[in-house]
């Protein structure tokens, strides 16, 4: 009698192969980023009195930061005039109509808040030079405040001085951030750093009865100085953007200075070990905790179930200011628009290709996050 061999089922070999993309995985960082939103009601306000959007245009976001830039410096020549705080963009241009004037702060204020209004992540930016640390042995002014907008295009802050309306370019004609310009300081290649004037250029402010002919005359030599690089020796800004002085917005705004080329003095009260956190903000030198990785998508790409098949999870994340969705593609076909973070997939024989990008509530896309997984049988 022939007995009849069982056949036993073939366990299934297949595997999956991320043969590229990326990136991966979110940086984490030792603080909470926080962008007034354009659908606050203030800014919303501003952006309709003004039309914003108008003046912004359209073009990359560097074109459209260029040309706000430009609107807020037309807006009143610097003076000396305050606001009690806290203070909005559109208090300060309101003031301006009754004849109020103001400085470098309140002009990179309200270019923050007009970017911010049409969706621009920006951000102030303090700038000092060397003899701001202790014992202050410079004779004038020894500080300035400009702001930076995150351009996509260039994925990079891209930095603007609303006052002396001016950028900066490096030696390829490409915009810089002030974190270029203070590297370029320290390494003593600031003469590759070119400065770039629009029009109306700075205008020199008029005398007033506090202040007299000769301190204005040295007021404005020292503001003059503002353009050159001298004034990037030290550089910081702030982890909340958008809202000004004792706001009421309910996050914890922490300093960030950037000592990457410089030790900072210990009399600011900054702790000296990178990224820790001290009484009034974050001394680093990692350039990640100052070039932050924002309008970014990521994806990471799991089999699933406990045998292996062709079907995956890909879980997302995304560092988008003003987030509403992303955008996937599978093999050359849209997906549905995805507000979770996880997406199931089923791949086909050989290569596939996924891609998902962060897109924010004005309807403009981040830079993309690509796998290309190989299922292997």
């Amino acid at each position: 009698m022939s007995m009849t061999k069982r056949k036993h089922p073939v366990e299934s070999k297949l595997s999956i192969e991320i043969v590229a993309g990326g990136p991966f995985a979110k940086p984490v960082l030792p603080f909470e980023l926080h962008f007034r939103p354009p659908e606050d009601p203030i800014l919303k306000r501003l952006s309709r009195r003004y039309n914003l959007e108008k003046i912004a245009g359209t073009g990359t976001d560097f074109a459209r930061a260029r040309r706000l830039k430009s609107w807020v410096r037309r807006q009143w020549n610097h003076g000396f005039d305050q606001l009690p705080s806290p203070y909005h963009a559109i208090d300060l241009l309101a003031a301006t109509k009754t004849g109020k004037s103001f400085q470098c702060g309140h002009y990179s204020q309200a270019f923050v808040e007009c970017c911010l209004a049409v969706g621009l992540p920006a951000r102030v930016i303090g700038v000092t030079r060397k003899e701001v640390a202790f014992p202050y042995n410079h004779p004038g002014n020894a500080g300035h405040v400009v702001a930076e907008t995150y351009c996509r295009e260039l994925q990079h802050w891209i930095l603007f001085d609303c006052d002396t309306n001016c950028y900066f370019v490096d030696e390829k004609d490409r915009p810089v951030g002030a974190i270029d310009i203070h590297e370029a300081l320290h390494a003593k290649k600031q003469k590759h750093i070119r400065l770039i004037q629009d029009r109306p250029a700075f205008a020199s402010p008029q005398p007033t009865e506090a202040i007299s002919q000769q301190e204005l005359d040295r007021i404005v030599r020292d503001i003059q100085q503002h353009q050159t690089k001298q004034f990037y020796h030290n550089i910081h800004t702030g982890t909340v953007q958008g809202y000004q002085g004792s706001a009421n917005h309910g996050y914890e705004a922490k300093c960030v200075r950037f000592a990457g080329c410089t030790q900072h003095p210990v009399a600011l009260s900054f702790r000296q070990n990178d990224g820790e956190a001290g009484s009034t903000g974050f001394l680093t030198a990692q350039r990640e905790h100052w070039d932050w990785p924002i309008n970014r998508t990521y994806a990471r790409a799991t089999m699933l179930g406990q045998k292996p098949s062709p079907r995956v999870r890909v879980d997302l994340e995304h560092s988008m200011p003003f987030f509403a969705h992303y955008e996937l593609h599978f093999n050359g076909h849209a997906l549905p628009r995805q507000r979770g973070s996880q997406v199931s997939l089923t791949l086909r024989d050989d290569m596939n290709e996924f891609t998902a990008a962060a897109v924010d509530r004005t309807g403009r896309a981040g830079s993309n996050a690509m796998l290309q997984i190989r299922l292997r049988k």
